[in-house]
């Protein structure tokens, strides 16, 4: 008899009687208790507290877009006119 739901699930993929679609089902199912999923993890090392760390980091983005609005604007200037983001029509 079986123990618990995984071992039945296990049962039935195993078996080589039951029709191949339930099979690939049962397998499938069970795969997510079997084999762990794959994540991104974020660590933070402990040199300073999470608000500290934040705007650092916060700090670092406005950096990188003000890096490419100006090189934006200096672009527009070489060419003579003031460019628009291209917007998607509705």
């Amino acid at each position: 008899m079986n123990d618990n739901p995984l071992d039945f699930l296990r049962s039935i993929y195993m078996d080589e009687e039951v029709p191949l679609p339930t099979r690939i089902k049962a397998a499938t199912e069970a795969a997510q208790y079997v084999h762990p999923k794959l994540a991104m993890v974020a660590t933070a090392n402990a040199n300073g507290d999470f608000g500290a760390m934040l705007e650092r980091a916060i700090a670092a983005s406005n950096a990188v877009r003000k890096t490419k609005l100006i090189a934006q604007e200096v672009s527009s200037a070489k060419m003579g006119k003031s460019f628009a983001p291209l917007r998607r029509r509705a």
